[in-house]
């Protein structure tokens, strides 16, 4: 069985085209917020255990390079 697709194309107004920027401004937007708040939730632990770590070492009193 052959599949068939009919595509219909039409030049878009300038207010289409501004309502399809608006919306791909939104939706990125969107993703940049989600990408910061996933960083921050990762980043707050990761600190913790940097501080710890930092805490121990300098309570056992060796020296050791820093980064």
């Amino acid at each position: 069985m052959e599949k068939k697709i009919l595509l219909i194309a039409r030049e878009l107004t300038s207010d289409e085209m501004r309502k399809a920027d608006s919306l791909r401004t939104a939706q990125m937007t969107a993703i940049g917020e989600l990408a910061a708040g996933v960083a921050h939730e990762v980043n707050n632990p990761i600190t913790g255990i940097i501080n710890y770590a930092q805490l121990l070492l300098d309570d056992s009193g060796k020296k050791f390079p820093a980064g």
